[in-house]
């Protein structure tokens, strides 16, 4: 049932923001769509002000992903203060997978991280270039896994 869809991204470390790998898979997820994005620290307080400030601007917008779990909690308190229930007029969801999104009220959608896949594949990888049979490409895919809960 989502219709507007925005995304809050991370600021990251540098002075001059450079989009994140996960705005860019998100960009090309909605199939090139104009969709507000907005940047914010990675905080709980940041993340917050981020959606106030997108619902001021985008107040179509039925459906945020966060750049982390982290500050998907943050825009839930945002939407939580303003008034907005999550899932009937929003929906938010972060990436990350954290168990600490099962203690939020609605609890939070995520998309998962395996990271124990993450670690063998990189253990596969330096075992590779220890043996001397690097292939052409060091780059592998770990795909994340969607945990639904109730704010999506």
């Amino acid at each position: 049932g989502a219709r507007q869809f925005a995304m809050i991204d991370s600021r990251g470390a540098n002075e001059t923001y450079v989009p994140s790998r996960r705005r860019q898979a998100f960009e090309n997820a909605i199939n090139g769509q104009p969709v507000p994005i907005v940047v914010s620290e990675e905080s709980l307080a940041s993340a917050a002000d981020a959606f106030a400030y997108l619902q001021r601007g985008h107040p179509a917008v039925d459906t945020v992903v966060a750049f982390n779990d982290l500050m998907a909690m943050g825009a839930m308190q945002s939407a939580h203060q303003l008034g907005l229930d999550i899932p009937g007029q929003i929906r938010i969801a972060g990436v990350d997978g954290l168990t600490l999104g099962e203690a939020m009220a609605p609890s939070l959608t995520t998309l998962s991280i395996d990271r124990a896949a993450i670690a063998e594949t990189a253990a596969e990888i330096v075992a590779e270039c220890l043996r001397g049979a690097v292939s052409a490409s060091l780059s592998r895919v770990v795909r994340p896994r969607p945990v639904w809960r109730q704010s999506a």
